[in-house]
């Protein structure tokens, strides 16, 4: 991908000024399947490393970190008074834990 980057040297058969790139389509789709798949990384990287830069601390009035995960996202959006109940719940505890060690064990 770095020589995509970089200008290359003309072919003798080549004329005109200015600075000449690969441009084969063959290195092109190259290039657009590795863009593609960079901001899909690029994008799980920023859900799971969200942060509050002025905000140290962590409650769970304003956190966005569980925000990603499944059940953990319905449940961090309920209003504080409902959502203390579910996070003390047994069964609601369980099926998040599930669905943090579920999203854990696809990602390795």
């Amino acid at each position: 991908m770095l020589q995509m980057a970089r200008p290359r040297k003309r072919r003798k058969d080549e004329t005109g000024e200015g600075l000449v790139y690969f441009d084969d389509p063959e290195r092109l789709a190259r290039l657009y399947a590795y863009c593609k798949q960079d901001v899909e990384v690029e994008r799980e990287l920023y859900n799971l490393l969200r942060a509050i830069p002025f905000n140290p601390r962590f409650t769970l009035k304003n956190t966005t970190f569980f925000k990603n995960l499944d059940v953990w996202d319905v449940t961090m959006d309920l209003p504080l008074p409902e959502k203390l109940p579910a996070l003390r719940d047994p069964e609601m505890r369980a099926k998040l834990r599930e669905a943090a060690t579920q999203r854990h064990e696809q990602s390795e």
